[in-house]
């Protein structure tokens, strides 16, 4: 294979990455005896023997499995602690601290959490090597925010002010600096607040619920278009799965085995269970539906139709047990290619006050026709539908104004329509704080003209980008 050929391969953004040059610098030097680096940052003595010792220890006395993904509960423990008696700040160490593998990692994952393509985060320069490749990797921008010599390098309020735009998200510098040594003085810091607070910063966050777990608890027979990573949701994995503190919707297919127990303490954690990606009856969905409610929990169902066995006379199947439950709730993608606008209709009239809108919409939406990517496999979208190689739909590139103006055009009234994409679904997740406007509710406001097109958005009492 070609050099050229090898470069078609690796996405734009990792070939536009600049190399390190203190990295560069390190390589230089290796081997050159006369010769001291002072660039990579670590100390010119070699690891303390106390240290050795103890990870040889550890070794000894079999401490060389997999530790839960937040890291060690009792290090996270004692950094709770430690934050406390130190800065007087309180953690929960079971919800709130993650320990990574180095400060590089710590920043990647905080990018791919905070940011949206094309969002934009301040960086200083000059600034750790590590920063501004962590933003370009997560889709976003990174805006150089100059320090300078007689400023001693540390971050002013101006420079810092004129970088900010509406793509703004944050700033991300680390103090003492790396790799300049400035110190950044409490009147410095305060200076950088203010302007956080000028610019809106803190209100750009994105107030997000939670994750819905869409997999793996389900069937190997009805994928779609997962990768075939289906296993059974046993005790400790959905312990762990609960052990994230992020999981607000779990998809299970109520035929697998363990499913029935899992429910329940999904449920117990306040975890809403849907069913989908099954192959299940009625008799197994009725086993599901009691152990959620047993332990005070909702069900829901994934992606109402696709992904399941579909009604018939003698077998109700999925959807018949979901249109017979009437407290139950149950998603539909209404791109017309999931689901047609009758079948779409006949949900309406199965399921009043229940069916919410969802996009299930993957990172091509928005993108026009052309290849993509789910989940690692590759993906086609051509005439609105994003379809696998063997021609199974993979996601969607549905929009939630699209959604709207189908399930309009398909015969539902404006105002269910309206509640579907909003009341419905807070409703489901029990969300009380939004999805209706009311006095005291957060004020997060999509504005439509009479087309049913998208002119205006207000987030949290503030208009949109």
């Amino acid at each position: 294979m070609s050099v050229t050929e090898q470069g078609r391969r690796i996405s734009r953004v990792a070939r536009d990455l600049r190399p390190s040059g203190i990295r560069e610098f390190f390589d230089l030097v290796v081997g050159m005896d006369d010769v001291i680096s002072l660039g990579v940052g670590e100390p010119d003595f070699p690891t303390p023997w106390r240290a050795c010792d103890a990870v040889i220890e550890s070794l000894r006395h079999g401490a060389t499995s997999y530790t839960s993904n937040r890291g060690m509960v009792e290090l996270r423990v004692e950094i709770a602690e430690y934050l406390s008696q130190r800065f007087g700040v309180q953690y929960d160490p079971d919800e709130e601290i993650l320990v990574t593998v180095g400060a590089s990692e710590a920043v990647d994952l905080a990018m791919r959490v905070l940011l949206d393509p094309g969002d934009e985060f301040l960086v200083p320069d000059p600034a750790y090597v590590s920063y501004a490749p962590c933003v370009e990797l997560a889709y976003g921008h990174a805006v150089a925010v100059p320090t300078h010599l007689e400023d001693e390098f540390r971050i002013k309020p101006g420079p810092l002010s004129d970088a900010c735009s509406e793509r703004t998200r944050g700033l991300l510098f680390c103090n003492p600096s790396n790799p300049t040594g400035a110190i950044m003085r409490r009147e410095d810091l305060e200076a950088v607040a203010e302007v956080a607070r000028d610019r809106d910063l803190l209100e750009r966050l994105p107030a997000v619920h939670g994750a819905h777990l869409e997999g793996p608890f389900i069937s190997p027979d009805r994928l779609g278009a997962q990768p075939p990573n289906a296993v059974h949701p046993s005790p400790e994995l959905v312990a762990e799965a609960l052990a994230t503190g992020v999981v607000r919707v779990v998809t299970l297919a109520p035929e697998v085995e363990g499913a029935v127990e899992a429910a329940g303490a999904f449920a117990a954690a306040g975890t809403r269970v849907s069913v989908g990606h099954t192959v299940a009856g009625h008799a197994d969905v009725a086993a599901v539906a009691a152990a959620v409610r047993s332990h005070g929990g909702t069900l829901g169902f994934t992606h109402l139709y696709n992904a399941m066995p579909g009604l018939g006379s003698r077998e109700p199947g999925v959807v018949g047990a979901a249109f017979a439950d009437a407290s139950a709730f149950a998603e539909v993608i209404l791109d017309l290619h999931h689901v047609h606008a009758v079948s779409f209709m006949a949900a309406v009239a199965a399921k009043p006050g229940r069916l919410h809108l969802i996009t299930d919409a993957i990172r091509a939406a928005g993108s026009g026709d052309g290849a993509s990517e789910l989940g690692g496999q590759p993906v086609v979208v051509a005439g609105g539908a994003a379809r696998l190689h063997d021609g199974t739909l993979a996601g969607s590139v549905l929009t939630l104004d699209r959604a709207l103006r189908n399930a309009v055009s398909a015969g539902m009234r404006l105002r269910d329509a309206l509640a579907s994409t909003s009341a419905v679904p807070a409703a489901y997740l029990g969300v009380m704080d939004r999805g209706r406007i009311a006095v005291g509710t957060r004020a997060d406001l999509v504005v439509l003209d009479a087309s049913l097109a998208v002119t205006d958005v207000w987030v949290a009492g503030r208009p949109g980008e």
